[in-house]
């Protein structure tokens, strides 16, 4: 039985027993009609009590027994009010999207009442479907673009749609030959559908308008032929698909420019070290460019440009240094030609400070820079701005950790690292050709005296002159490290035990450029130096090496300070 032979069932029987309660509880036992009934069935008591009810009525069921069917409630008590027709109530549900319409019947004298629902999702859909349709249709007829023509076996127009099409009234194409306003690329031949000799569909052509430019034009035509077979012409149908080819180029263009940003920063997020995302991104801009080379600036302060990194050969001279300054103060777009190269450029920001750039060139004979590679330079240096300012970050991070926050000279950890990697090397693999290098360490004398009387502040001054000083009288090769508080140390490289002398003397030598800082003449503000020669090769190790010097330095202490000491050389302990 079907869905509508059911309800129809249904009805009939309702209608012989409408004030027999108990037989139509019969009917709702399981496998009844009633019980199998697609639409909700309940029997509602005097008090709302639900009396019996089929398994589609579980929603009412539960809004009866909760207080929330409030517009069911209603519907019941319309019901018994007297009325000689039957109350509806039509229901939406949100969930499922079915819409009930609910008849109540009063039954058994009044005291109960039916609720039957019917499925009218099916219907109401249907109408709403065919509103739409006719709302669709009257909208396509009157936004359409096409146009109807009809031509003679000559190719002129005959016929025109009443509308007229790309500018012309009808009057203005009838009598015209359409090939003429053909626009022809090159003087390539078209097969034409204004002169078809068969069914043609989907044929792309360009046609002048009525102002002079160009449309694009989709035609299907089919040839006409009199009672004898003769072709007498071609009718069909253009359609201006001009906006939609503009539109395709323009999503084109965009998918690109998207795919090689996608390609540029992927490239760049794929490496883990700083350095190496900028290099990267370098090499990727270049190729998404198709440039000869690229080179990414950060920016100071002061607006200085440094090249941070760059991929193909950078053009050397004045003019590429001008630009690169341009780049560097300049938010606008810079494009330039020098000699035998292009250039392009942009400064890239970060929260609206310039802090960066990128600078890209390619030969003056390739085509000039469009408006989508300028648009997507402008992508890219977003990106660039951020990566550039991830780099600053990260040297900034790793300053603050290998250096001391007050003198800028290197810490401890950083500096014994440093010098470690400098002096171990396997016996194995010993290289005859080192040279020595010197451990100098380094204690302030009567420092505490400074602090205690002129202040901490006079006694960071004085640290920050001990550094200044040290890092004067460092070679470019050595390294200068604050080991904390008001020690110090040097690694003089390539100096042997005669070379240590000469620069011991020299340090001690040098020491009035502290004497302002000096409490008094009697305690002067001076250093005291221990000096460790690390002979190549050794196996000493960075531990045994500070120990020498900071031995040395404490035998200098006790000695009555303002000197430097050289320690005893390394012994090497040997297995028997």
């Amino acid at each position: 039985m079907n869905h509508d032979q059911s309800e129809n069932s249904v009805h009939e029987s309702l209608g012989a027993i409408a004030n027999d309660v108990e037989s139509i509880l019969r009917l709702m036992g399981a496998g009844g009609p009633l019980y199998v009934f697609p639409g909700p069935i309940v029997i509602v008591g005097e008090e709302l009590e639900v009396i019996a009810a089929n398994p589609a009525a579980i929603r009412i069921v539960h809004g009866l027994q909760t207080g929330n069917a409030v517009s069911v409630s209603a519907l019941i008590s319309a019901a018994r009010s007297g009325s000689a027709r039957p109350q509806t109530l039509r229901m939406l549900d949100d969930d499922s999207g079915i819409t009930t319409d609910l008849v109540a019947v009063p039954i058994d004298t009044g005291d109960a009442v039916l609720l039957m629902g019917r499925d009218i999702s099916l219907d109401q859909n249907l109408r709403n479907a065919l509103v739409d349709s006719r709302q669709r249709y009257k909208d396509l007829v009157e936004v359409s673009s096409d146009f109807a023509w009809e031509t003679d076996s000559d190719g002129v127009f005959v016929f025109v749609s009443v509308g007229g099409a790309l500018g012309y009234e009808p009057d203005g194409l009838v009598g015209r030959r359409a090939e003429e306003l053909v626009v022809r690329p090159g003087g390539v031949q078209i097969l034409l559908p204004f002169n078809a000799n068969d069914r043609m569909d989907g044929v792309e052509f360009d046609f002048v308008r009525a102002d002079g430019s160009v449309a694009s034009l989709v035609a299907s035509a089919a040839p006409l032929f009199d009672t004898e077979g003769s072709r007498r012409g071609a009718r069909g149908i253009c359609r201006d698909v001009t906006d939609e080819r503009a539109r395709d180029a323009a999503l084109a263009k965009a998918r690109n420019r998207e795919r090689l940003l996608t390609y540029i920063v992927r490239t760049m997020r794929d490496e883990v070290e700083p350095e190496a995302m900028l290099e990267a991104a370098a090499q990727a801009i270049t190729r998404a460019f198709s440039a000869q080379g690229c080179c990414i600036l950060s920016v100071d302060s002061d607006d200085q440009a440094t090249i941070t990194a760059i991929h193909g050969e950078m053009p050397v001279g004045t003019t590429v240094d001008e630009i690169v300054s341009d780049v560097a103060t300049n938010t606008v777009i810079v494009r330039f030609n020098d000699g035998e190269l292009r250039f392009l450029g942009q400064s890239s920001t970060y929260h609206q400070e310039r802090n960066g750039g990128l600078v890209l060139w390619r030969a003056l004979s390739t085509l000039d820079w469009d408006r989508d590679e300028i648009s997507l330079l402008t992508e890219v240096v977003g990106q660039i701005g951020i990566a550039v300012q991830q780099v600053a970050a990260h040297r900034n991070l790793e300053r603050l950790s290998t250096t001391d926050p007050l003198t800028g000279l290197l810490n401890r950890r950083t500096f014994v690292e440093r010098i470690t990697r400098r002096i171990s090397k396997s016996d194995e693999n010993a290289n005859p050709d080192l040279r020595p290098g010197t451990l100098a360490y380094i204690d302030l004398d009567n420092f505490k005296q400074v602090n205690d009387q002129l202040g901490h502040q006079a006694g960071d001054e004085a640290l920050i002159a001990v550094s200044n000083y040290l890092t004067d009288e460092a070679a470019p090769s050595d390294v200068v490290a604050r080991l904390g508080g008001d020690e110090f140390a040097m690694w003089l490289e390539q100096t042997d035990e005669n070379d240590a002398a000469i620069r011991g003397k020299r340090l001690q030598a040098g020491v009035g450029r502290l004497e302002k800082f000096s409490v008094s003449k009697e305690k002067p503000l001076g250093l005291s130096v221990g000096m460790a020669v690390f002979a190549p090769n050794s196996s000493e190790d960075m531990e045994q090496l500070v120990a020498r010097a900071d031995t040395t330095m404490y035998d200098i202490k006790k000695g009555g300070k303002g000197a430097f000491g050289i320690a005893a050389p390394f012994r090497e302990t040997r297995e028997d």
